[in-house]
């Protein structure tokens, strides 16, 4: 599995927008279809300097399973900063070699360090 980090506009399905504030963690399950998961970083107003972390795990029987290989990655966002700043993840690999189908969800969580807040945009390819 990959991580890119890319500072540029991309067009990916959005299927959630959701907030994270200090200590908070949000954690949810996504399914997609082209092997691609973004996560879409906008820091709040007069947030400080701000990391934000995502980690992914297998999807099992609905829930979290164990973290998936290159399931993690972090990126920073500078004081008072009003860009988007992006997370993208790749390359999940397949359920089963022998019949070729693909991994076509997962388990994300999202948190952050540091004071202030992010919201963050969950597109799929």
């Amino acid at each position: 599995m990959g991580l890119d980090i890319r500072y540029e506009q991309k067009f990916y399905a959005e299927i959630d927008r959701f907030s994270v504030d200090g200590n908070q963690e949000v954690e949810d399950k996504v399914e997609f279809e082209h092997d691609i998961v973004e996560f879409r970083f906008l820091a709040k107003p007069d947030s400080h300097r701000l990391k934000c972390m995502v980690r992914l795990y297998e999807l099992v029987n609905d829930d979290r399973g164990p973290e998936l290989s290159g399931g993690y990655g972090e990126l920073v966002i500078p004081a008072d900063d009003r860009d988007y700043k992006y997370m993208s993840f790749s390359n999940f690999g397949y359920v089963d070699y022998s019949t070729q189908e693909r991994v076509r969800d997962c388990w994300y969580k999202v948190w952050i360090d540091g004071y202030g807040g992010v919201t963050v945009d969950l597109m799929v390819s």
